[in-house]
């Protein structure tokens, strides 16, 4: 007997892909106590005019977005990272 073809199309198979995984939005208590044990573990590695960006830190950490990323732009440089000295008059130059 004949196989017959069906009519419906067969489906792709769709490739396993590694991805980051789905944001948790949090309510505000939540967010606010990950941030205190946060900003309590790195107090001094972060700037000091940071407890005025608490609201725009809730605000992040409540969309979803991974703490280590909301608090990333409010670390200090490290110690001993100075600007680059272009030549020039600027530089001094040893006799």
């Amino acid at each position: 007997m004949p196989r017959t073809v069906s009519a419906r199309p067969r489906r792709a198979r769709t490739p396993v892909v590694a991805s980051a995984p789905a944001a948790v939005q949090l309510t505000q208590p939540e967010a606010a106590q990950i941030m205190w044990i946060y900003y309590r573990d790195h107090k001094p590695q972060l700037l000091e005019g940071i407890r005025d960006c608490r609201e725009i830190i809730l605000d992040a950490l409540m969309q979803g977005i991974p703490v280590e990323q909301v608090f990333a732009p409010y670390f200090r440089p490290p110690a001993g990272a100075q600007p680059l000295r272009r030549g020039g008059a600027a530089v001094r130059r040893s006799a």
